[in-house]
């Protein structure tokens, strides 16, 4: 058995735990074997473990991690990393560090009269721009990373 492809991320967090759900795609599965899925913490500690017998292509678990080091951008925080670890009758398939965090980028509309929106009315005054803007419509993006805008 090995792994093809392994997808790990952060579902969500709240004030108890983060849900981070780990989907692996497997190629030459067929014959079977215990699966054993397990995520270290940055200081080399078991933050959960799940094991089960497995003869199929794919895999999805989620896990809960209690209390979870949560990774921020530089200049916003620490950037702790988690490591998963995928085995299969002891022998490691694929491992690989990640953060535990959310990430939600928002499209809000820019309202008239203000700086941004200004700025767009004023660039779509430019040469071509009217023969391809069509927009009437104005926005601009703020990134969010556990629940906190980054600049």
């Amino acid at each position: 058995m090995k792994v093809d492809t392994a997808y790990v991320y952060t579902k969500g967090i709240d004030e108890d735990s983060a849900e981070v759900v780990v989907d692996i795609d497997f190629c030459n599965f067929e014959c079977g074997g215990i699966v054993n899925v397990k995520i270290v913490d940055p200081d080399g500690r078991s933050a959960a473990e799940y094991s089960r017998y497995n003869e199929e292509s794919f895999m999805r678990i989620n896990f809960d991690i209690e209390n979870p080091k949560l990774w921020y951008p530089n200049g916003y925080g620490k950037a702790p990393l988690y490591k998963i670890e995928i085995r299969c009758e002891d022998k490691l398939l694929y491992s690989t560090p990640f953060g535990v965090r959310t990430v939600k980028i928002m499209e809000l509309s820019d309202k008239e009269g203000t700086e941004n929106y200004n700025k767009c009315i004023e660039l779509k005054k430019t040469p071509f721009s009217e023969e391809y803007d069509k927009n009437d419509r104005f926005s601009g993006f703020i990134l969010k990373v556990n629940g906190e805008r980054i600049l």
